[in-house]
């Protein structure tokens, strides 16, 4: 081995050391590599060569995996497209299944649910056919065709003297109207107009003169009204009005003195006042401690000098300290 080596050259002596390192790495130590029996033999076994621009080149495995790159792409592809396709007839069926779906519930809507049957229950001051004309349902429209709130205004303002409605659906084709008949409560003035008034301030009906009244039904002067239809609450001036009212109201319902009032004054929020009895002018003040001087009041006219039914005014602004007048002259209007 060091006579061969000694008659090479340095250059050549360094080639053939690259070769042998080849040659070593690839096919062992044989002395052979600088030969072409070894080149050739790594070209028909697909292993990198070296050449002499020092690159290496891919010779059978870049084949390969370029077929199995082209190979992978199209079934992804493919798959891609069936996808696709599924997801495209998934979308169309549904449609069709939507499109039959809101087919039937037309057929449905059209032809089963049709109201052929109306009642009306609870009301004795209007007639059958008069709630029925107002509420707008009739034979032959859908049972769901209208809505429940729209029947209950139509006939409270068709019928005010109809203080609630209830409309109940009975599948498949009646309708019950479920009525309570509204009282009167208090009357008024308001633009001029004599009002009569249902417990919750709503119009029932006009007057022509206040004789025509009953007399359980109590006078009442309110503060500023904005206004007023027959069937609808009236709607006041300002807000804090329609609080104050009610409230001075609700108070006076729950007292022992309820049935001897015959009127109430709630014009002036801190000139509140009551007539009893028709004989006796009660004067609240604000509208704080109403019960407590309702019931002061209930005391008082327990007083003897009460028996003669002389009228008298009765001062209750104050708590505790209660005024008393007598006057035949008083206005209790």
């Amino acid at each position: 081995m060091i006579g061969i080596a000694s008659g090479i050259s340095g250059s050549e002596s360094r080639a053939y050391g690259r070769e042998m390192r080849y040659g070593e790495a690839f096919y062992g130590a044989s002395g052979r590599a600088h030969e072409e029996i070894p080149r050739k033999a790594c070209n028909d076994t697909g292993v990198y060569n070296f050449k002499q621009k020092g690159e290496f080149k891919r010779d059978d495995n870049g084949s390969a995996e370029r077929r199995s790159r082209k190979v992978g792409e199209a079934r992804r592809e493919a798959a891609a497209r069936r996808k696709k396709v599924t997801s495209r007839r998934r979308i169309i069926l549904a449609v069709l299944i939507l499109m039959l779906f809101a087919a039937t519930l037309a057929v449905i809507y059209k032809f089963v649910f049709v109201v052929g049957n109306i009642n009306v229950v609870g009301t004795s001051l209007y007639s059958e056919n008069e709630v029925i004309d107002a509420s707008g349902i009739y034979n032959g429209i859908n049972l769901y065709s209208f809505r429940r709130s729209t029947v209950v205004r139509k006939i409270t303002l068709a019928c005010p003297y109809i203080g609630s409605v209830e409309v109940k659906r009975n599948i498949p084709n009646s309708v019950d109207l479920i009525l309570t008949d509204e009282s009167a409560a208090y009357y008024t003035v308001i633009f001029g107009d004599i009002k009569i008034l249902s417990e919750g301030l709503r119009v029932l009906d006009s007057a022509d003169d206040k004789n025509e009244i009953p007399e359980e039904i109590k006078y009442i002067k309110l503060p500023p009204v904005k206004y007023s239809v027959t069937g609808r609450v009236i709607e006041f001036a300002e807000p804090k009005y329609d609080r104050i009212v009610r409230s001075v109201l609700s108070e006076l319902k729950d007292s022992e003195l309820e049935d001897r009032i015959t009127s109430v004054d709630v014009r002036d929020q801190f000139a509140i006042s009551m007539v009893c009895d028709g004989a006796y002018k009660l004067i609240l003040g604000n509208g704080e401690d109403i019960p407590y001087k309702l019931k002061t009041a209930a005391l008082v006219l327990q007083d003897e000098m009460f028996e003669g039914g002389k009228k008298a005014k009765i001062d209750l602004t104050v708590r505790d300290k209660t005024g008393v007048r007598l006057d035949e002259l008083l206005d209790v209007e």
